[in-house]
C-alpha cells in the first residue's frame, strides 16, 4: 500500500498532538503512550490506532499504542533522539518567542536537548495550534512526567534490541 508522505505526517502531528492534550489534561500515562506512537508505529499500526482514537475510545488507541511500541517482536521504527546541537525548530521556537531560555524557557530548553522526536512533534504541533504559553506548558509536563514514562517504558521503544548498557 503507498501512502502519501504528507498525509503520514500529518496523521503522525494528529497523533502526537492527541497525546499532547491527553497528557494536558492529567491522564499521562494515556498522553506518552500516544505521544511515542506518533514516531515508533509503522504506518498500518498508526491508521488503527487513529481509527480507535477517531471512534472515541482512548482507552483502546492508548492500549494499541503501548502494545505496539513494546511487543517483543513487532517490528518497529527506532525512536530518533535528541542531534548533538539539540532539536533546532525548539531552539528557534524559543528564540522567535524572545522566551528567556533560563526562566519559563527553561523546559523547552531542556527538551530541545533530551526529547525524541514524538515528544518534539507534540511540543510543535501544540504551539501551532495553542500558541507558545501552551507549548511551555506542554514541555514542563513532558519533563515532569519523565519518571512515569520511564516506569512504563514509554520514553523508548523496548524489545529484543534494547540490551547491553544504557539500555
Amino acid at each position: 500500500m503507498l501512502v502519501d508522505r504528507e498525509v503520514e505526517k500529518a496523521n503522525r502531528q494528529n497523533l502526537a498532538y492527541a497525546g499532547a492534550g491527553l497528557l494536558l489534561r492529567g491522564r499521562e500515562k494515556e498522553g506518552l503512550a500516544l505521544i511515542l506512537a506518533s514516531q515508533a508505529l509503522y504506518t498500518t499500526q498508526l491508521d488503527q490506532v487513529l481509527e480507535a482514537l477517531e471512534n472515541g475510545d482512548v482507552e483502546e488507541a492508548a492500549w494499541l499504542a503501548m502494545g505496539y511500541t513494546h511487543h517483543p517482536t513487532l517490528e518497529k521504527r527506532e525512536p530518533f533522539r535528541a542531534p548533538q546541537g539539540g532539536w533546532r525548530p525548539l531552539l528557534a521556537l524559543l528564540e522567535r518567542e524572545g522566551v528567556d531560555s533560563r526562566g519559563k524557557g527553561a523546559p523547552l530548553l531542556a527538551l530541545a536537548h533530551t526529547a525524541h522526536l514524538g515528544e518534539v512533534t507534540a511540543v510543535l504541533a501544540v504551539y501551532e495550534r495553542r500558541g507558545i504559553d501552551a507549548a511551555l506548558e506542554l514541555a514542563d509536563r513532558l519533563l515532569d512526567s519523565r519518571t512515569l514514562a520511564f516506569r512504563y517504558g514509554l520514553h523508548a521503544v523496548s524489545g529484543p534490541r534494547v540490551h547491553g548498557k544504557g539500555g
